[in-house]
């Protein structure tokens, strides 16, 4: 009886454990804006213009925003350039966008898109 009961705890644990986690696709998913990026000199990586990134479970869509003060508030400016742009997914850690693959990092509300000429950080906004 109390060996049943210990089996039946553990699966019940194993179980949330495995149910709070999240893979890196569903992770993903929301809007991300972009507090840092380093890129290698003399190349040209069209993503680092774009600092607001809002990803759904087919595409990016890209967007870039300034930070303007008017009076008293900051408010935040959006350019009226969008770019679209399909992505998928090469392994849990590598994501394939506009044809070039990047490694992907993700923690909680963190993420880093690297490849050979770019490190671009990330933080969730929703």
């Amino acid at each position: 009886m109390h060996k049943n009961l210990m089996l039946t705890m553990l699966l019940a644990l194993s179980l949330l454990l495995i149910s709070c986690s999240k893979d890196n696709q569903t992770q993903l998913l929301g809007v991300w804006e972009a507090d840092q990026a380093s890129q290698k000199v003399g190349s040209e990586e069209f993503i680092s213009q774009y600092n607001h990134w809002e990803v759904t479970e087919e595409n990016i869509i890209l967007k870039s925003f300034n930070f303007e003060i008017q009076g008293d508030t900051t408010i935040q400016k959006f350019s009226e350039e969008t770019r679209t742009l399909k992505y998928i997914w090469e392994s849990n850690n590598q994501l394939q966008i506009d044809n070039q693959t990047f490694n992907i990092k993700l923690k909680k509300n963190e993420m880093n898109l690297i490849n050979e000429n770019i490190d671009i950080h990330f933080n969730r906004q929703k």
